[in-house]
């Protein structure tokens, strides 16, 4: 798994190419087959290697290159003419609309798979309701030990599942009233002021390349933050794994990611068994760790 610092040079020289295209640089077919394709970075000798029919891959939420323009420099790269799906990611329904071509393209029965799959988020939704709304915010934190370092990623589907399970997201509400979408609203940096004058019920952290006993632990090497956050009115803090709630959903997972949501909102609902492998809390009177960083993480 790559380290915090890794995974940010990553995504950084991976947005640096994007920014790029913006200006009319789009360079050579390569290129953007390594760093255009996906979100994080492409091995273009393994993909060469593999010789697929069919990409499956995700639209960028803010900077995007046309799908046809990244099939043509596969093409060109690759030797072959290929197939690029790309999945919104934005919202839930751009998700089952990806699913279904997916399996349409593979020639599989597609709507069997979605009633069962939206049945089970259906029993779930239904088991949260009259519980009463929680004001939620789902923040993306890179390791910094700064604040201002904490993005709130509002642009993307997991916010979808929140407001099917119960949660609403007070950020979004104090933004720029010109976005008419929550998925055209770009991630904003938070302070701690911020969140305090959010009275907030739940605070979620994630990060994109860790799983929850890792952000928990590097969570805790900043102890002197967590007690800021304490010291604001009571919510309850927990941490989530990164990968499966803000990396590419599978079917699987978006059943998976809604119970353990339904978990995190109301302790008092039936547990569905994720707490310690999807999400953790992080308790008020947590043991105090030592902030040192050997590993040199931060």
């Amino acid at each position: 798994m790559l380290s915090t610092n890794e995974y940010e040079a990553a995504t950084q020289t991976f947005g640096a190419f994007l920014r790029e295209f913006e200006f009319g640089n789009v360079g050579t077919p390569d290129a953007m087959v390594e760093w255009a394709l996906a979100p994080h970075r492409v091995i273009v000798e393994k993909l060469k290697e593999l010789k697929p029919d069919l990409v499956i891959t995700q639209h960028q939420t803010r900077h995007g290159i046309p799908s046809l323009w990244l099939e043509r420099a596969l093409e060109t790269f690759l030797g072959w003419k290929i197939n690029v799906i790309r999945i919104d990611l934005r919202t839930l329904d751009g998700i089952w609309d990806g699913i279904l071509t997916i399996m349409q393209e593979l020639g599989l029965r597609s709507e069997s798979l979605l009633n069962v799959i939206q049945g089970r988020i259906h029993l779930v939704q239904e088991m949260c309701r009259g519980r009463g709304r929680r004001r939620v915010l789902f923040l993306q934190w890179n390791g910094s030990s700064c604040l201002s370092h904490v993005s709130a990623s509002v642009g993307t589907w997991i916010w979808d599942v929140i407001d099917l399970v119960g949660g609403t997201n007070p950020f979004w509400k104090q933004q720029d009233a010109s976005f008419t979408k929550r998925e055209e609203l770009p991630s904003h940096f938070v302070d701690l002021d911020s969140i305090k004058s959010l009275s907030l019920d739940v605070l979620i952290l994630t990060n994109h390349a860790l799983g929850v006993k890792d952000l928990s632990d590097r969570v805790l090497l900043h102890d002197q933050w967590v007690k800021q956050l304490f010291s604001s009115p009571s919510f309850r803090l927990v941490v989530v794994h990164g990968p499966c709630f803000l990396a590419r959903p599978s079917p699987s997972l978006l059943v998976d990611s809604t119970e353990a949501l339904c978990e995190i909102l109301y302790p008092e609902c039936q547990a569905f068994g994720h707490e310690g492998s999807l999400w953790m809390p992080i308790s008020q009177t947590f043991t105090n760790h030592d902030s040192t960083d050997p590993e040199g993480l931060f």
